[in-house]
């Protein structure tokens, strides 16, 4: 821009006639060179006399079987006879790419509202071809100054198979390159989406039906259909801001063709302990030792690792015996979306604390999963856990045998010889006797108890039949409010409308607006799925019945948006890319919950 301010004030120190004259031409330095030349072509535009007030971008020219390896921008001051004359453009080192012709199509400039443009030309290259036979016609677009288009690994997937997606940027344009650009998502519609973080690399050239193009990924995603049938992916649309002029800037909204995908139905044949993952996997079980004491601990550590569906996993519990007291197991995920697709594991610690002595044999249930690339499914089994348990457990159960023994002697002893073993008592030699004698001293004055309690109770039995009517008042009313509570559960309903418009306020970056939004339809959508009534249920109780129906990791996505949108409508800053992610991550959260 500072480039420009100074060739305008340049040009208008310099030129202030009243006669005039405009001239734009295209000057190649020849017409025929050798394959491994670099051809230099200057687009000059000339103004003589004239005192000039709008000059616009200079519109490079379509090049065919030649790419640009340099540009430098021109700019002369002269005199001819007197007059003043002013000369800028750029020249351009163009570098065949195949013996034959380079086709250079016209350059265009705005200069007061008029259109000037150069005249094509050709430039005949001698030589042999060091260009691939199959570079051309790669594509189906044909001489198009921008396009963009989504490209997807597969079209024909299974349910739940991943795709990657990648968003790419055509164009021929040189003032495209360096434009700030926004991309805007269509709103995913039977598909969850995963945005991948990774660097996207630089622009490229790529020939496209005879053409030369810029070419960039711009974008990546990770793509899991979640019904069978046709799903339509919508255009995107990215919105370029491209200088018009020295002073002005437009906005050009390119958009990409939809796509459609056909996703197939999973084989039939499932095994019983299959849930619907789909991808390839691998199964760990580890424990931390296998030989202990008893009441000591043991740590059982099964991983699930691999390329898919990882959101979709849980890991296969373990069978543990009688005699082992097992913990409520820890999980922990690590999941990200990649190039390459969504890799990570899941994690479950397993607590394991064996209360006698002797071997144990810890089972662990097969995981199952549908491979799409063999297209069948596979079980994944591991080894038993053998745990040797070191403890005195035969002596402690004979101990405990030989008292019950000893209590039962006595209890007949008192019955048929009392006198015998209240001697030994007085004595001191019969403990077990005492105990026996408290016992039933015990048991005869709490009889009674029950029998003057017994009296009493039939004084009450006339007031307790006058109450009998206001009991059966009550649970009516109580039978009204619990049917008045299931009236209150919210219909079920898809929030497509709510997801669209939350989609619509993140790239717009309307952020109070935004949060406002996301907090009712989190709560409305697990609401829904928990049928409970949502004006009358805490958030901490529905995190509570999703971790019990679902377990941590949904009930903490789901935690996480709610604070989320709670908190960040209220912070002075807004990021739109902060609202885009937080935009997936709630409708993944939701779609889920609306699928269950």
């Amino acid at each position: 821009m500072k480039k420009k301010l100074f060739l305008l004030n340049f040009f208008f120190m310099g030129i202030s006639f009243m006669m005039s004259q405009i001239t734009f031409q295209a000057v190649p330095q020849q017409k025929e060179a050798e394959i491994n030349d670099v051809i230099s072509v200057q687009f000059i535009l000339s103004v003589k006399n004239k005192n000039v007030r709008d000059i616009g971008d200079m519109q490079l020219p379509t090049f065919i079987n030649a790419h640009i390896v340099s540009r430098q921008f021109v700019q002369n001051r002269a005199y001819s006879n007197g007059d003043a004359v002013l000369e800028l453009g750029y020249e351009l080192g163009l570098k065949p790419m195949q013996a034959g012709v380079v086709k250079v199509g016209a350059a265009k400039i705005m200069v007061d509202g008029k259109l000037y443009q150069t005249q094509p030309f050709t430039i005949k290259i001698n030589g042999v071809s060091n260009m691939p036979d199959d570079a051309l016609g790669s594509e189906t677009k044909s001489g198009e100054e921008a396009f963009l288009t989504l490209k997807l690994s597969n079209t024909n997937p299974y349910r739940n198979e991943e795709i990657i997606g990648q968003l790419k940027f055509y164009t021929r344009r040189v003032d495209f390159l360096n434009s700030s650009g926004e991309i805007i998502p269509p709103a995913f519609k039977g598909l969850i989406v995963q945005r991948v973080n990774e660097n996207i690399g630089i622009y490229q050239q790529e020939v496209v039906n005879g053409y030369l193009y810029y070419s960039k990924v711009i974008a990546q995603y990770v793509l899991f259909p979640t019904h069978t049938g046709s799903i339509r992916i919508e255009p995107f649309t990215l919105a370029l801001v491209v200088s018009n002029g020295f002073f002005d800037e437009n906005e050009i909204n390119i958009k990409s063709e939809p796509v459609v995908i056909t996703a197939k139905k999973l084989p039939e044949n499932s095994p019983k302990d299959f849930y619907g993952v789909v991808g390839d996997y691998n199964l760990s079980v580890v424990p931390n030792r296998t030989a202990v004491n008893s009441g000591e601990s043991v740590t059982v550590t099964v991983e699930v690792s691999g390329k898919g569906n990882l959101e979709l996993v849980k890991t296969p519990a373990l069978v543990v015996p009688k005699g082992i007291e097992q913990y409520p197991p820890k999980d922990k995920s690590k999941a990200a979306p990649t190039s390459e697709g969504m890799v990570g594991n899941m994690v479950s610690s397993n607590v394991l604390v064996p209360q006698t002595g002797g071997n144990f044999k810890i089972d662990v249930q097969p995981f199952v999963f549908f491979n799409p690339q063999t297209g069948s499914y596979k079980t994944l089994i591991s080894k038993p856990i053998i745990l040797k348990v070191a403890g005195d457990s035969a002596a402690a159960k004979s101990n405990s045998q030989m008292q019950e023994q000893n209590f039962s002697d006595n209890k007949d002893n008192l019955i048929s010889n009392p006198k015998k073993v209240i001697e030994t008592v007085w004595e001191g030699k019969n403990q077990r006797g005492l105990l026996m004698l408290i016992s039933l001293s015990l048991l005869a004055f709490a009889c009674l108890i029950l029998i003057i309690f017994g009296l009493k109770k039939k004084k009450k039995t006339l007031k307790s039949q006058e109450n009998s009517i206001s009991i059966e008042e009550k649970d009516k009313e109580k039978s009204k409010q619990a049917k008045l509570q299931i009236a209150a559960v919210p219909a079920a309903v898809d929030f497509s409308s709510e997801l669209q418009i939350l989609n619509r306020l993140a790239n717009e970056g309307k952020k109070s607006e935004f949060y406002t939004l996301l907090n009712s339809v989190l709560i409305k959508s697990a609401s829904q799925n928990l049928q409970v009534p949502e004006n009358t249920t805490s958030w901490e109780e529905i995190e509570e019945k999703l971790l019990n129906k679902y377990g941590q990791i949904l009930s903490e996505s789901w935690k996480e948006l709610l604070l989320k949108s709670q908190i960040e409508k209220y912070s002075p800053v807004t990021e739109d890319e902060l609202l885009v992610s937080t935009f997936m991550k709630s409708e993944t959260v939701i779609k889920k919950l609306l699928q269950a």
